[in-house]
């Protein structure tokens, strides 16, 4: 059993400040990297990478020209994508994660080939998934009202089982698998080719949620799925409680919460596609 306060002390977490499941995971991943970088074996050196990295790149193509910039080549590194709560389901979330912006008014861009202001689009493209894909639900928002955190509510549905076939931009896929420190996804799916049905099929594995009304304070708990049995844990501190078959402890409860914060999905491809469902949260 590791001491608490060496794993406090670890993290550089200021005990003093209340902070959230998106920092925390960052800083431990963080942890982990920095520790086992030192190791002699290259894939336990590339272990928290090849398990939790994956790859997008932000694409602008000039309407006028029709060439994407030269920025939308470079491939940008992600550990956990951030989705608004408001919208209140996994599906719909992607959607307005994904969706195409319009570049136009004062908003132009400027095309270096054009070498003017353009009307342009920009969009988020997804190249390589990891293993396990981490969601963090932007729970704490900012009140322009009271000109303070504060801790958004929505219910927020997520399915037992996502294809992230619809969402993956094939773009790209070699220039993710050209670097040797690339064990994700994308360098994958670039040697074997365009295998249709070949890990883009994730399961629900763990949700991270924030008891509590207020952004300034609260009480995190998990709820984790065993890979081997199916049955799904709370993890509340030192207590360690079986929920049974759904995540909630609840039969058919699917999955919602209103306090849900982070959203682990495991690629499982043998995984099968079943029906949303909803609860009220627990």
């Amino acid at each position: 059993r590791v001491p608490r306060t060496n794993f406090i002390t670890s993290l550089q977490i200021d005990r003093g400040v209340q902070q959230d499941g998106q920092e925390f995971l960052k800083l431990l991943l963080s942890l982990l990297e920095s520790e086992l970088a030192g190791s002699q074996d290259k894939a336990v050196q590339q272990l928290v990478q090849g398990l939790f990295k994956g790859k997008f790149s932000y694409a602008t193509t000039c309407e006028a020209c029709g060439r994407a910039s030269e920025a939308s080549r470079r491939l940008v590194d992600f550990y956990e994508l951030e989705l608004n709560v408001d919208a209140l389901s996994l599906a719909q979330a992607l959607h307005q994660y994904l969706i195409e912006e319009r570049l136009e008014g004062d908003n132009q861009y400027q095309c270096s080939f054009c070498k003017t202001s353009v009307d342009a689009s920009r969009k988020v493209r997804l190249h390589a998934l990891p293993e396990y894909l981490c969601f963090q639900l932007k729970r704490f928002v900012f009140d322009l009202q009271t000109l303070e955190r504060k801790k958004a509510t929505d219910q927020f549905k997520f399915p037992p089982v996502v294809d992230m076939r619809p969402h993956v931009t094939p773009d790209g896929w070699d220039q993710a698998s050209s670097s040797a420190s690339d064990s994700g996804r994308g360098a994958q799916n670039s040697e074997r080719g365009n295998e249709a049905s070949m890990g883009y099929e994730y399961e629900l594995a763990a949700i991270l949620l924030h008891k509590g009304a207020s952004a300034r304070s609260g009480h995190y708990v998990a709820h984790v799925k065993d890979e081997f049995t199916g049955q799904w844990w709370l993890f509340d501190d030192e207590t360690v409680t079986l929920l049974g078959d759904d995540p909630f402890g609840k039969a058919g409860s699917g999955g919602s919460s209103a306090n849900g914060e982070v959203v682990v999905i495991s690629d499982d491809g043998d995984a099968k596609t079943v029906k949303d469902q909803r609860a009220s949260d627990p």
